[in-house]
């Protein structure tokens, strides 16, 4: 049975649980939920919010990006986009033209 699109962020999530090293127990409590949350999560298909699961990937140590995006980023690529995510529209605006550039430059070569 194939999952559906709109939840197969939750199959990644669940995935990347299973392969965390840590009980369920452990990431439950971490994320400061009761000790059996990542349990009904599991096993249960209890749905998570998104904060959440943001939550949750930092304990287990994976980018939320990869888990709900589905998009693997280097840990410069993570911290680049938690960094420009802070900044006003004018200056996100600016390093976009500027990127930008430096592309259509490395192309041209």
């Amino acid at each position: 049975m194939t999952a559906d699109p709109t939840e197969i962020w939750k199959v990644r999530l669940v995935d990347a649980i299973e392969n965390s090293g840590m009980t369920y127990r452990a990431i439950s409590i971490e994320c400061g939920k009761g000790k059996g949350y990542i349990h009904q999560l599991v096993k249960q298909n209890k749905e998570p919010s998104i904060s959440t699961a943001i939550k949750i990937c930092e304990v287990i140590g994976v980018s939320p990006a990869s888990v709900l995006l589905g998009i693997d980023l280097s840990a410069k690529a993570d911290e680049f986009i938690k960094i420009f995510a802070q900044l006003p529209d004018a200056k996100q605006d600016n390093i976009l033209d500027f990127i930008r550039g430096m592309v259509k430059d490395e192309e041209s070569k």
